[in-house]
């Protein structure tokens, strides 16, 4: 009976350890496993520059934990100027930064993921990602104020679906490392202009859709091209491989 009672007790402090939420500094964390927590909730109170601490200590039990996660909108719309994000971070979740006046933000090496509409409506005009991360979602930079290529660099070779929509994108130039380009990638810019790197193999559907682009020359290696990829422009050059 002792034996029974003791092995629920310690379940009970089990389930309750992992499921134990606290606040510090305005920020709200949630233990995820071990020694780690994630952010799931920030109060305006805390102003709109924040500094996400690579550590933190539960008030309550005095426990250290690494902060690795920024769990699910746990930013939304707080009006946010400034965000320092960090070290040992894994995973950014979506729609974490929606919503805010970001102008700039810079990607720990550690990060793996990053979200859909991580970073969407917002003042970001560059980002650079380290080579570490390996999962991007859809719509990361929707609504920004990106106006070229020269201040984005990719670790690899897909630009996802809808990364740069509805930005301020005007004549660019895409790096050789870019291989394919998802949907809706660069719809509804202000762009007039396009240089398709030689490496290319895939344009998605409604990638360059409503722009100003006159001119199109489609590289060598481009095999796919989606439906209404440059529908809504102002085209009067179009130049095709045999490949297509």
């Amino acid at each position: 009976m002792k034996t029974t009672l003791l092995t629920l007790i310690t379940l009970c402090l089990y389930f309750i350890g992992f499921s134990q939420t606290f606040t510090d500094n305005y920020i709200t964390y949630s233990v995820n496993s071990g020694s780690n927590v994630k952010t799931t909730d920030y109060n305006m109170a805390g102003g709109t520059v924040v500094n996400i601490p690579a550590t933190v200590t539960d008030p309550s039990s005095s426990i250290v934990y690494n902060v690795t996660y920024i769990g699910y909108q746990s930013f939304k719309n707080n009006n946010l100027t400034s965000v320092i994000l960090p070290e040992w971070l894994i995973n950014i979740a979506e729609q974490d930064f929606i919503g805010n006046d970001l102008a700039s933000v810079i990607i720990p090496n550690t990060v793996t993921a990053i979200g859909t509409y991580a970073f969407s409506n917002n003042n970001l005009t560059a980002i650079d990602f380290p080579s570490s991360v390996t999962n991007f979602g859809s719509y990361l930079f929707r609504q920004n104020l990106f106006t070229d290529f020269s201040n984005v660099n990719f670790p690899n070779g897909t630009i996802p679906t809808g990364c740069f929509k509805d930005n301020q994108m005007t004549n660019i130039i895409l790096p050789s490392i870019i291989t394919n380009i998802g949907n809706e990638a660069f719809l509804n810019n202000q762009m007039t202009s396009v240089t398709l790197p030689g490496s290319l193999t895939s344009i998605g559907e409604s990638a360059f859709e409503s722009n100003l682009i006159s001119t199109i020359f489609i590289p060598n290696n481009v095999t796919s091209i989606g439906k209404k990829a440059f529908s809504s422009n102002q085209i009067t050059s179009f130049t095709l491989t045999n490949n297509l």
